[in-house]
Order: C-alpha cells, then sequence, then structure tokens
C-alpha cells in the first residue's frame, strides 16, 4: 500500500526529538514514537479506503425523453444517501428505512449485497434542463459527481419531395435539420451510398437555445435514384434520416413495365382459358346435338317404315280385254291354264307384250294385254 507523505508536524518532531535526546535511550524512544505515527496514518488511510463511494457511469448521454440511471456503491457504514442533480436534492435513502421522498421523475432502486451498498439513481423522461452535474452524498462526509449529458432530438426533412428533371440536368437538394442540440452531424446518400463531405455544404444556426441546421446537395442527373438526408448526435443509435425520389425523364417506368407485362400475361392466360372452355363446350353441344340427330332420324325411319307397312292393303287388279276376274286371293285370272303372276306389292307395273311368243308349249296366249290397277286404302 502506497503511503502518504508525512505531515510537517512529523518532520517537526523528528527534528525535536532528535535534538533532545543524546543518548541511546534517547533514540530509542524516537525510534518507537516514530513507529506509533507511522501505525496511525497508516490506519487512516484504511479508513478512507474502507469509506470510499463508487458512482458510475462517469458520463451519460441520453436522449430527452428517455432514461437515465446511475449506481452508487460503498462499503462504509452510513445512515443517508443523498441524490442531488445540479445541486439540488432529487431523492433521499435511508439505510433504516430506505426511499424517503420519491417521485415520478425520480426514484431508486436497492442493489445491495450483504457486503455491499449499492443503490440506483432512476430519472424518468429526461429534460434539456437536466444537462448538468449528479452528485451521490454518503452522509455528507464522502460525496462523487458524475455528468449527464440530455441531448435534443429534432426534425429532418429533404424540402421539395419528388422530382423529376431530364438526363444530364444539375438538380440541387436541400435538407432542413431543426431543433437539435447538440450540433448534429449530417450526411447525404444517394442509392445507399454515401457522398463525401466535398460533394455538399452544411451551415448552423442557434434559435430558440436549439440549432437549426441547412445543408445542399447538388449533382446531375444521370439515372432515376434515391437521395437520402441523414441527421444524428452520440445520443442516437441510429441517425434521423429523410429521402426523396429523383426520376428522369426518358426512361420507363420499371414499376410500370413490370405491371403491363404482368397484366398481359395475366390477359393472354384469361383468353386461352376462355378459348379452351369455348372450345371444350362447342364440342360437348356438338356430340349432343348430334346423338340427338340420330336419334331423332331413327324414329323418323323406323315411323316411315311402320307407315309404309301399314298404311293399306293393296287392292290388286287387273283387267283383261275389258273382262274383270278377281278371286278371293285379289290376284287376276287369264283364260290360259297356267297358273296366276302374281306382281310385287306397291308396285305399278304395266306390261305389254306386242310381240308373238314362239315358244312352243309355253302354254301364253299371244298379244294379250295385261293391266294391274294399284289402290292404296
Amino acid at each position: 500500500m502506497k503511503l502518504k507523505q508525512s505531515p510537517a508536524w512529523i518532520d517537526i518532531t523528528d527534528h525535536f526529538l532528535i535534538g533532545f535526546s543524546s543518548n541511546i535511550w534517547s533514540y530509542r524512544c524516537f525510534d518507537i514514537m516514530r513507529v506509533i505515527l507511522l501505525l496511525i496514518l497508516s490506519l487512516d488511510q484504511s479508513l478512507e479506503a474502507l469509506g470510499s463511494v463508487q458512482l458510475e457511469p462517469k458520463l451519460s448521454t441520453v436522449v430527452n425523453g428517455s432514461r437515465a440511471s446511475f449506481n452508487c456503491s460503498t462499503t462504509a457504514f452510513w445512515d443517508a444517501m443523498s441524490w442531488l442533480l445540479n445541486g439540488s436534492v432529487s431523492l433521499t435513502i435511508s439505510a433504516r428505512h430506505g426511499v424517503l421522498g420519491s417521485s415520478d421523475r425520480f426514484h431508486a432502486v436497492n442493489h445491495s449485497t450483504a457486503s455491499l451498498t449499492a443503490w440506483e439513481f432512476i430519472i424518468e423522461s429526461t429534460e434539456q434542463n437536466d444537462t448538468g452535474s449528479v452528485t451521490c452524498d454518503l452522509q455528507k462526509m464522502r460525496m462523487e459527481t458524475t455528468t449527464l449529458l440530455v441531448q435534443v432530438i429534432g426534425s429532418v426533412e429533404v424540402q421539395g419531395g419528388d422530382v423529376m428533371k431530364r438526363r444530364g440536368e444539375k438538380f440541387y437538394f436541400e435538407c432542413r435539420v431543426f431543433g437539435w442540440d447538440p450540433e448534429p452531424t449530417v450526411r447525404w446518400k444517394v442509392n445507399g451510398t454515401e457522398v463525401e463531405e466535398a460533394g455538399y455544404n452544411t451551415s448552423t444556426v442557434v434559435s430558440g437555445g436549439l440549432l437549426d441546421s441547412t445543408s445542399f446537395l447538388g449533382f446531375r442527373a444521370e439515372g432515376s435514384v434515391t437521395v437520402e438526408c441523414l441527421a444524428s448526435v452520440p445520443a442516437l443509435q441510429s441517425p434521423r434520416n429523410s429521402s426523396v425520389f429523383l426520376t428522369v425523364a426518358g426512361e420507363p417506368d420499371v414499376s410500370l413495365v413490370i405491371a403491363f407485362i404482368l397484366f398481359g400475361v395475366v390477359f393472354v392466360s384469361l383468353l386461352v382459358f376462355a378459348a379452351v372452355v369455348f372450345i371444350i363446350t362447342r364440342q360437348r353441344e356438338s356430340k349432343a346435338s348430334c346423338r340427338q340427330e340420330m336419334s331423332r332420324n331413327r324414329r323418323q325411319c323406323e315411323g316411315n317404315t311402320r307407315a309404309e307397312v301399314l298404311v293399306g292393303e293393296l287392292n290388286l287388279g287387273f283387267s283383261f280385254n275389258g273382262q274383270t276376274d278377281i278371286n278371293n286371293s285379289g290376284f287376276s285370272r287369264t283364260n290360259t291354264a297356267n297358273p296366276p303372276e302374281t306382281l310385287a306389292p306397291r308396285l305399278y307395273q304395266m306390261a305389254s307384250d306386242s310381240t308373238n311368243l314362239n315358244s312352243s308349249g309355253s302354254g301364253h296366249i299371244q298379244n294379250t294385254e295385261r293391266v294391274r290397277h294399284l289402290t292404296i286404302v
């Protein structure tokens, strides 16, 4: 353990004792007294080490409206612990009774163990005027102080919104960053790629205790791009941003082209589907019509055949040289010895034999005229 330097009064005592003592006994007394003084000094330093106070973090940076917390720990015996914000007491903790006088914004949580006293001081909804010192005061004897920084986050906006320009035309974008503390860092990105600082300029003014910045970015439009403005301070885990879209005239809109292609594919698919349905329907209708037509023709053919059979009976008769000889069978007879000749039903036939049949033994009469009458009843 490193000892502190001896106080001035110890050196004076040494000189006094050296001058006063002139024998061996005097020297021994001097050594004993010096050892006692060194023991007292070492004990004082040990008590000081046992009574030390630790306050963390040494610096806390938060965003306005968020929470800030600090931890105070000690191994010393204490009765009361006070927390001060910018010199004003915000919270008091009793070793026997716990937290005294807490509020909605200030409260404490006990993290103590058997060998260590530890309390967490919490500030809810921090404000800009909370920036300053935070002190843990232990019985007005030991105290530690740290610093709280509350940073104010404002707005970010790229002016003008989405724009359209001709290819090769130079255009300027303006980004306004209002109501920040401390001064924010402003950056630009084009299609996700950060622009070098030489490509834009930023100016800052103070307004109402806060800082307002204006940044300008200029470049020539060679293609449609996304332009993004970002602002950040140390307390922010990720920067605040605002973006616009620059469309270069004459370039087809990719989204419209894709939409048109999709529409064409869907339209053609619907047409093909409708054509397939129409063809299948027509085929089914044609088959059904054909079956109906065949069925109707078959019934008509059967009906005609039935009509031919059942329309009536044939009155078969014929006249032979003005004479009629009809037997009960309806066939005509001649004066020949041959059997009657039967004609086919429903046939009108007239036979004329104007020639002489010279074959002998035929039994036919020459120059006979036979007439058959067909009557349908």
